[in-house]
């Protein structure tokens, strides 16, 4: 929640001056949760564009659980990125209320940022997948 916090404060939230509401936590939560979605969608994407395993961009010490083609098979780029912008679509419907005035200028300022992050990559998830689409037509 600290983490949560500190983003809310970057928005304009003072602590000081009030808690948050249940609904304002649930808010954070959710958009925190929706920006490290589209942060892990961003890392796994450039991973495949670069044609190393996704763990390797995390730094992690684990096993990655998935390699991809060399070089990289258009189907399962096409697929993956069908599936980010489907999940995108639906945790667009789930956050849309935060962008409304019953929620603080702290929330609705969040939600801005998430949402245009969320179109942006959207949109060129979108355009990567059918030029994905094109070329696997075309080779397989």
């Amino acid at each position: 929640m600290a983490s949560r916090i500190q983003t809310l404060k970057d928005f304009g939230y003072d602590p000081s001056e009030r808690p948050l509401t249940p609904e304002e936590k649930e808010a954070a939560c959710t958009l925190d949760y929706v920006d490290a979605l589209l942060q892990t969608y961003d890392d796994r994407v450039t991973a495949a564009a670069e044609h190393r395993p996704y763990l390797d961009s995390l730094n992690s010490n684990m096993e990655p659980n998935c390699d991809w083609p060399e070089p990289t098979d258009p189907r399962a780029m096409c697929q993956m990125l069908s599936y980010f912008c489907a999940s995108m679509e639906i945790v667009q419907l789930v956050i849309s209320d935060y962008g409304d005035e019953q929620y603080p200028e702290f929330i609705r300022a969040w939600y801005k940022e998430v949402r245009q992050r969320m179109h942006m990559d959207h949109y060129h998830y979108i355009h990567w997948r059918d030029k994905m689409k094109e070329i696997a037509d075309r080779d397989f």
